[in-house]
């Protein structure tokens, strides 16, 4: 991937990403750990590819990760669950969560991480977290997706 940005531009998001320690950040991840798509081929993963990133915010951050996870579990076989993520964006259904952020009204800044199935936030439950997340100041979206065959 090639970044196009000019110096200054990086200098000032880097100072930005700075001050971020100064702010009250949460870091909201869907992250998929076992059967994944990865440089062309399905591989059994220890951790998922966005809770990585999520970890890597954190670090950058010192703000609090937290797990979204749904009430009833996708499929283990990757395709099994792009194939419910299919089925979810046709009957624009979304699934129960398993817990909530009790206090989202004390955060500032969220970053919001989930992976792309379909060309779109497959994750249909984190469509309901954009609508909870509209007091927030500033909110950074940070996604997985499989890369092109």
């Amino acid at each position: 991937m090639k970044c196009s940005a000019t110096n200054k531009q990086k200098r000032s998001v880097g100072q930005k990403m700075k001050n971020l320690k100064e702010e009250k950040c949460l870091i909201a991840h869907f992250s998929r750990e076992g059967n994944n798509y990865v440089s062309g081929k399905i591989v059994n993963l220890p951790v998922g590819n966005t809770k990585v990133v999520a970890e890597m915010i954190r670090e950058m951050t010192e703000g609090d990760v937290f797990r979204i996870d749904t009430v009833k579990s996708y499929p283990e076989d990757y395709t099994e669950t792009t194939n419910v993520a299919k089925n979810e964006l046709h009957d624009n259904s979304r699934p129960e969560l398993s817990s909530h952020v009790e206090n989202m009204d004390s955060y500032n800044v969220i970053f919001l991480g989930y992976p792309n199935w379909w060309e779109r936030c497959r994750c249909r439950c984190l469509r309901s977290w954009k609508n909870m997340i509209f007091l927030i100041k500033l909110l950074f979206h940070f996604v997985h997706m499989k890369e092109a065959d």
